[in-house]
């Protein structure tokens, strides 16, 4: 059963009908949210006329809102009460006007078209339920079915919020976030003019001390752009007191740096002292040559025995067996076979030949060496 409205509004007291008309935002007015239309078929333009919304409360500009570009296409409605005329939504124009023979076009070949009309104006695809906001520049949010949530500026640089397990997933292809305590860096180098069209990547974590220091201490970067181009670090550790711009990754100050480069090789620069506490057993295995080199002292201190294992051992500048307080210089071999040879020659001379014998070779040590 259809029931009609029977009240004494303006719409049955005779003053005029409800017109609707399609027309065309001429301008926009950005201070006052009004537009200025021109009608498609009788070619009239109005002026300050305001764009209808889903919903809107004048309360502290709540609402869901546009601001329509000049060009778009909408449904003008004047009212049959003294109220302004405002618009009421707006539509798509088709991708024809008429068909392949001139007929005007219709919404399904039933109307005596042979061909479909389109409305899509280039809008992305969507499944049935989807709802979409969209930029003219292709930036949107989409409330998918199922829960998702989409939000991008392009297909490379968006956001997805699924409900299945709660997961968030970025897609970009540089990211950057910055918080009071710290920023965090990934992002990849166009090279406009290299043939062999490789990006560098870059990521780098700067943290702070305290949420007020301008600058971070300590920064983590994984292929800083700092590194060399032949042979790049694959991360390096940077503490820098207040020394670590975040923006440039500038370094004013320098206290630690650890840099381990994509051969392996490994770079460590401390400014203050080093300690390390092993509680197990230590093993180093170098296939090449070890260099120590300190400019103050040097202990080397084992437990109940210290050995060190070599084809030849070289020792450097005066060497104090049995300890720091060792002060008796030791006897120099070949001096001393030198002198003792000495005197038994001299003793040879007053004594019966054989009664004292020249020291033998033995007595010179194959594994002890010292210089004169």
């Amino acid at each position: 059963v259809l029931m009609a409205y029977t009240g004494n509004g303006p719409s049955n007291s005779g003053l005029s009908p409800v017109i609707i008309e399609e027309v065309t935002i001429l301008d926009v007015n950005k201070n006052n949210y009004t537009c200025t239309v021109l009608t498609t078929h009788t070619s009239k333009q109005y002026t300050d006329i305001q764009v209808g919304m889903p919903y809107f409360n004048g309360e502290n500009g709540e609402g869901i809102f546009a601001m329509p570009e000049p060009g778009a296409v909408g449904q003008l409605c004047r009212g049959s009460d003294t109220t302004p005329p405002f618009l009421m939504c707006f539509i798509a124009r088709p991708n024809a006007e008429t068909s392949d023979d001139g007929e005007p076009l219709r919404s399904t070949p039933e109307g005596g078209s042979a061909t479909d009309v389109s409305f899509r104006g280039r809008r992305m695809d969507m499944q049935p339920g989807d709802i979409a906001l969209m930029g003219r520049d292709e930036n949107f949010v989409i409330l998918r079915r199922g829960g998702i949530l989409q939000i991008g500026a392009t297909d490379i640089a968006q956001r997805l919020y699924v409900p299945i397990g709660n997961f968030i997933r970025d897609v970009c292809e540089n990211y950057s976030m910055d918080t009071l305590g710290g920023n965090i860096k990934w992002s990849i180098a166009r090279q406009e003019n290299s043939p062999t069209g490789d990006a560098p990547v870059s990521y780098v974590f700067n943290v702070g001390e305290h949420a007020q220091d301008k600058k971070a201490s300590v920064s983590v970067r994984h292929f800083p752009s700092s590194s060399p181009v032949d042979n790049r670090y694959a991360w390096e550790v940077v503490v820098a007191k207040d020394g670590v711009d975040r923006d440039t990754g500038e370094l004013t100050s320098e206290t630690y740096t650890m840099s381990v480069a994509l051969d392996g090789t490994k770079t460590e620069a401390i400014q203050g002292a080093f300690h390390q506490t092993i509680r197990g057993g230590h093993t180093v295995n170098v296939t090449g040559g070890i260099t120590y080199k300190a400019s103050a002292k040097v202990l080397l201190q084992g437990g109940p025995e210290a050995r060190v294992k070599a084809t030849q051992v070289i020792t450097d500048g005066m060497t104090l067996l049995g300890g720091a307080d060792a002060v008796e210089p030791a006897v120099l071999g070949q001096q001393l076979c030198i002198y003792l040879t000495g005197i038994v020659t001299a003793l040879s001379a007053i004594l019966p030949v054989g009664a004292v014998l020249p020291p033998p070779a033995t007595m010179f040590s194959t594994k002890v060496k010292v210089s004169s």
